[in-house]
């Protein structure tokens, strides 16, 4: 009889970590398999833009009538949704609202170019970034909240670029891309 209830215990147990597990809270090693991924984020639409990412996680554009497109060395306006339960980035938002915009390891999008393996901090210097909530009347996999961030970026080299985003110190997500 102990045998059953500890074996209902740990299946409960494992259904209840599944459950709660998102890319914000991957190990070490889950990260590092995350991003030795390549594969470039497909699009997706959401209130009449057009963005490349994860629908309903995290999504990029560029201001363009064009579809989605990079270019290396050429100082571009990014829009930036990251999608989340109301609530979910009130921690960033402190972040990003700072004042003094010295973001160090707080918010943190950094550039690995796949050819080189060159890694940069594409925040480094900015003049400013805007940051906003969000909540949308059309929904995308089901989520309508989170924050979206305006801010400048230069991509120095062709290629393909991942963009990996950190809230406070800790792996969110990242997009992959290709820059012509």
């Amino acid at each position: 009889m102990k045998k059953r209830y500890w074996f209902l215990f740990l299946f409960s147990l494992s259904i209840v970590l599944m459950g709660c597990t998102e890319r914000s809270g991957l190990e070490n090693e889950d990260i590092e398999k995350d991003m030795a991924d390549w594969e470039l984020d497909q699009t997706f639409e959401h209130d009449h833009h057009t963005f490349i990412g994860e629908a309903g996680r995290i999504g990029l554009t560029n201001f363009s009538d064009q579809p989605v497109h990079f270019q290396a060395n050429k100082k571009e306006l990014f829009f930036w949704r990251f999608y989340g339960e109301p609530g979910a980035f009130e921690d960033a938002l402190g972040v990003l609202e700072d004042p003094e915009r010295d973001y160090g390891d707080r918010f943190k999008i950094e550039g690995i170019h796949k050819e080189t393996g060159k890694k940069i901090n594409l925040l480094k210097g900015l003049d400013e970034i805007y940051v906003v909530p969000f909540h949308s009347p059309n929904d995308v996999n089901g989520v309508s909240t989170g924050i979206q961030i305006q801010e400048s970026m230069v991509l120095p080299e062709k290629g393909t670029w991942k963009l990996a985003v950190y809230f406070d110190g800790r792996y969110f997500d990242h997009v992959t891309i290709d820059v012509n």
